[in-house]
Parts: C-alpha cells; sequence; structure tokens
C-alpha cells in the first residue's frame, strides 16, 4: 500500500516536470483560435485571357499568392490550349497547390482573347491601298485563302493597315504586309496575297418575268460581274431590255442574253385576230384565228374563220395581221 502510493506521487510529480518544462509560448498558441484551414485549390476548366503568358491564377483558384506566378506562354490571339491533366497535376505539385484531380479526363482550356478583323475589313484596306494604283472601284477584291481572318490582342486602339503592297496591273496579283499594332509596343505582320477582278456593270431582271409580261425600266438593276465572265451576247445595256418580252420565264438576278428576250407578242396562239388585206385601191377584212403566237413582223399561221383554210399572215399590231395580196383567195 505504501509502494502505491509512493508510485502514485513520483507520476504527479513527473506530468509537473514536464509541463513545467514547454516553452512559455507554447501556452500561447493552445490559448489562441485553430487557424483556418487552408482553402482547396479549385481547378478552372475553362478560361478566357488576355495576357501572351498563363499564370497559375488563371487555372487555379485559391492559389493565394502565387496566382500572379507564370507558368505557361498563352496561346495565339483567338487560339485555345488544352492543358491534360498530367501537365495540371504536375504544375500543381511544382508550386506545391493543394490540388489533385478527380479523373484522368480532367483537363483545362485557356483561350486567348482577341479581336478578329474579317474578310470584309481586311479587303477594304487592301482596296484603299490599291486605288492609290489605279485600280477602278467598283473591282472586287480577292483573297487567296476564302476563309482568312486575322486575330489580334484584344487591346486598346488596336487597328489593322497595309503596310506595304506590290501589285501587277497585267496580271491583277497583289502581295500584301498588313500590320497590326495597339496601345501596347510591338507589330504584328501578315503577308497576303490574292487579285483584283475587273468587273463590268450588267442590267438583270428585279423580278419573276413571265413570256406575257413586257420588260420596264422598275423591272431592272444593275449588278457587277466579273468582266471575264461577260459573254459577246450578254446584254450590258439596260435600254436593250425596256419594252422587251421574255422569250421564255425569266428568274432574277441573272445576266442577259439577247436571245432571252424578243418584242412583246401582239398575237397569242388561239386567239381572235383581224386580217387586213391592203391594196392600191381597196382594204379587205376578215376574222380568222392565231394558230401561233407573233411579235411585230414576225410571219404567223392564220385559219379563216369562215372558210376553215390555212393562210401566212404577217403581225402588224395587236391582234392584227397582214395578208399578202397573192393570198387574198384564202379570206373568202
Amino acid at each position: 500500500m505504501i509502494g502505491a502510493i509512493t508510485r502514485l506521487k513520483f507520476s504527479i510529480t513527473a506530468v509537473t516536470i514536464a509541463v513545467l518544462m514547454l516553452p512559455t509560448d507554447a501556452f500561447a498558441e493552445r490559448s489562441k483560435k485553430p487557424e483556418k484551414l487552408q482553402e482547396t485549390v479549385v481547378l478552372k476548366e475553362h478560361v478566357v485571357i488576355k495576357a501572351n503568358v498563363i499564370r497559375i491564377g488563371d487555372l487555379f483558384s485559391n492559389a493565394g499568392e502565387k496566382a500572379t506566378v507564370p507558368i505557361a506562354y498563352a496561346p495565339a490571339p483567338g487560339q485555345r490550349l488544352v492543358l491534360d491533366v498530367n501537365w495540371l497535376y504536375r504544375a500543381a505539385s511544382a508550386y506545391k497547390l493543394n490540388w489533385k484531380p478527380f479523373t484522368h479526363n480532367q483537363h483545362a482550356v485557356v483561350v486567348r482573347d482577341s479581336i478578329t478583323f474579317k474578310q470584309d475589313a481586311i479587303k477594304a484596306r487592301i482596296r484603299e491601298a490599291l486605288m492609290n494604283q489605279g485600280i477602278n472601284k467598283a473591282d472586287e477584291i480577292e483573297l487567296g485563302d476564302r476563309l482568312y481572318n486575322i486575330h489580334a490582342p484584344n487591346e486598346f486602339g488596336t487597328k489593322l493597315d497595309v503596310e506595304e503592297i506590290a501589285f501587277d496591273k497585267k496580271s491583277g496579283r497583289f502581295t500584301a504586309t498588313l500590320s497590326i499594332t495597339s496601345s501596347k509596343p510591338g507589330t504584328i505582320r501578315r503577308v497576303l496575297g490574292g487579285w483584283v477582278r475587273k468587273m463590268t456593270s450588267v442590267p438583270v431582271l428585279a423580278r419573276r418575268i413571265s413570256t406575257h409580261d413586257v420588260i420596264k425600266q422598275h423591272d431592272i438593276k444593275m449588278v457587277p460581274v466579273r468582266s471575264n465572265r461577260v459573254q459577246e451576247e450578254t446584254i450590258v445595256n439596260a435600254k436593250y431590255l425596256i419594252g422587251k418580252s421574255p422569250s421564255r420565264t425569266l428568274t432574277p438576278g441573272a445576266p442577259l442574253r439577247r436571245k432571252d428576250v424578243r418584242p412583246p407578242l401582239l398575237v397569242t396562239k388561239g386567239s381572235l385576230v383581224t386580217m387586213i388585206l391592203q391594196g392600191k385601191f381597196m382594204r379587205l377584212t376578215a376574222r380568222g384565228r392565231a394558230l401561233e403566237s407573233g411579235s411585230k413582223d414576225d410571219v404567223i399561221r392564220i385559219r379563216n374563220s369562215k372558210s376553215n383554210k390555212k393562210i401566212e399572215a404577217v403581225v402588224i399590231g395587236p391582234g392584227k395581221v397582214s395578208i399578202d395580196p397573192l393570198g387574198h383567195m384564202a379570206m373568202n
């Protein structure tokens, strides 16, 4: 019993000595409130950036003071970069970020913000430069790459200019050096080739016209067509169309050839006409039915309504035909 009491006293004395041996600041640390746990680092799976480098904070949230550290070059303006799970894990480990992937397929897509200069804007700048070399305003600018666009950094004051251009008037070929500048230092240059296509204005129909219609001024509009596509029979003067009728139903917007139009029909097939025989001292008339349609001065066949005989006659007006005196017997 005495030994047990002796051992208990020894234990109490040892604990007391251990506590007294702790550093004085240990009590202070214990008296403090527990520190806030480190925030979980989360991967940003799709980001858009403006800078030319990718920083840790672009890819991971809650990266703390390491957020501004650059870790990779950004893709070109308008382009994207896919960073796979292996690259991301190595980057997180290298900078001691508390991040682990959920799946083996996890990745991040980084898109570089940009201003896009499309074909119309590029052609407009090239046209301005070529106007000084004598091209016509109506001429068409054709780029060697019909899908070509320019992506530039999305910065204040970004603009596109033609820095230099070479033009061969004989072939119509040009080569232009384009420059993109902004408020930030540095110039982006692109070299682009293409052709100047000579254009000719030709009249086309503004609406669908049938064979019984007569073309009027308001039915016509002028459109530019490449000069090398204008054939010898292509109508280039709108006045030639006015007062004519289509030889067949015509659709709008297409260049027309001379054979596509004719004088308007004055006599239609199946209609009643007046047959006129004009002599030096007499004038005879009779009724007949047109077996063919015809315009002025066309020779068509007519059936005499009274005798049922057929005769050829010349169209002289709306519903009127002239009979040659040698064929006057057919009028009876």
